[in-house]
């Protein structure tokens, strides 16, 4: 039993060690034709395409600056506004200011933040937010 996992550990070495020498050799033979110039590579390119290109991307981007200097907006007001306007009149008196208020006011016995951090050898904290703070109370961990 111990001479077969002598022969098996002999011959995993020796595979190793060949792959290893094989690698070795093919890296090695590859770095002579590293640092030659492939000349061959070299091939005749047609400019006239790239010229086409060019001169087309050129007339593109000047028809746009042309078309954003004659551009006018049909309106400054957004959707939402033209809504508001016309939900809402507008009047230069202050008798018809209408002053919009939240529906129920906000609670003023809201913590700032609750303190979440787990202790040693105390019980868990609550880390609830009461209600109506939502918006105002922040959990901190």
């Amino acid at each position: 039993m111990a001479d077969d996992h002598q022969k098996k550990n002999l011959l995993m070495w020796v595979v190793v060690i060949g792959l290893t020498v094989l690698i070795l050799a093919v890296w090695f033979f590859n770095l002579k034709n590293i640092w030659r110039a492939n000349t061959g590579a070299i091939v005749d390119v047609d400019d006239s395409e790239w010229q086409k290109f060019k001169m087309e991307w050129r007339q593109a981007t000047e028809g746009i600056g042309e078309n954003l200097e004659t551009f006018q907006p049909e309106s400054t007001s957004t959707p939402l506004e033209m809504e508001r306007e016309e939900a809402i009149p507008i009047s230069e008196s202050p008798a018809d200011t209408i002053i919009l208020e939240p529906s129920k006011p906000a609670p003023t016995n809201c913590p700032e933040y609750i303190n979440c951090m787990p202790t040693v050898g105390t019980e868990p904290r609550p880390c609830n937010i009461p209600p109506g703070c939502e918006d105002i109370t922040v959990i901190a961990y």
